[in-house]
């Protein structure tokens, strides 16, 4: 069985900066992927303060209104809650769900983290998929607690013979940061710039912005992953530096666009994100 899965940290929908509100956009371009499966992060539950103050607000929970009426099944897992409301993780599916828990899993206080595990039924004959949906801390010591708590839930509660999406491809950045560098990030961070600038032939440049050089430095964790990196032709590698420089763009149209011309890059990540669920 087939099936098409997306994940993508909403950012509670607003841009860079919180300047303006885009989960409209956001809604469009997700429906555009015609996933069957879509991960969210940093979505929001609830937030009185924003709803009063911006008039373009969705009037319900971000995922309900994400989902509209392409996902049927939703799980909304609460993380982090303040005065003017709630954020977490959430799920939106086109088969069902047949069970969901959300797993406290913060390292400290100061960061509320959770993991999302539902079980889907993919129907008749079909094996229970199980899909983990989780959001990682922004210290190393936290993530690779977090990811042994990921290991561990694993462990404890699915099959061994049971399908697992793990839709969250900073597990496997965690585990090579933790593996490669004793968890040292700037170590982590300096090596996977170098092999990536070194295999693409390309780094930021004079006109680049602000924004787009981060989005690059961020990036690079998660494409000096792909094994075969070097080895990609000239306009595969060209369309990669593209697409790191557009996720630093205002707005994410420019970002889906470049994803939806690069299949290659997608393909890799999918790869990448199959082996931190298994292990290999």
């Amino acid at each position: 069985m087939r099936l098409t899965v997306a994940t993508y940290n909403i950012h509670k929908g607003f841009s860079h900066f919180n300047r303006r509100v885009v989960i409209h956009d956001l809604r469009q371009r997700l429906e555009g992927l015609d996933a069957d499966l879509v991960f969210l992060q940093e979505v929001v539950g609830v937030h009185e303060r924003h709803a009063g103050r911006f008039t373009d607000w969705p009037r319900k929970p971000q995922h309900e209104y994400i989902a509209g009426e392409r996902w049927t099944e939703l799980a909304y897992g609460k993380n982090a809650v303040y005065r003017d409301g709630h954020h977490g993780n959430a799920l939106l599916s086109r088969f069902p769900i047949v069970a969901q828990d959300n797993e406290d899993i913060s390292a400290h206080p100061f960061e509320s983290r959770g993991l999302l595990h539902c079980v889907v039924g993919l129907g008749k004959g079909e094996p229970e998929l199980h899909c983990l949906n989780v959001h990682l801390g922004l210290f190393e010591r936290g993530r690779e607690w977090q990811v042994r708590a990921l290991c561990e839930r694993i462990r404890a509660t699915v099959p061994d013979d049971a399908p697992l999406l793990i839709a969250r491809l900073s597990t496997a950045v965690a585990r090579w940061i933790v593996d490669a560098h004793g968890g040292d990030r700037r170590k982590a961070q300096a090596a996977a710039l170098a092999r990536v600038g070194a295999a693409l032939g390309a780094a930021p440049g004079p006109g680049w912005t602000t924004a787009e050089r981060a989005a690059y430095r961020s990036l690079a964790l998660l494409v000096g992953l792909v094994d075969d990196l070097d080895r990609w032709s000239a306009a595969d590698k060209a369309a990669c530096v593209a697409l790191m420089r557009a996720k630093g763009a205002p707005d994410d149209a420019p970002f889906f666009a470049a994803l939806a011309r690069h299949p290659r890059l997608p393909a890799a990540l999918a790869r990448i994100a199959d082996a931190a669920a298994t292990g290999g």
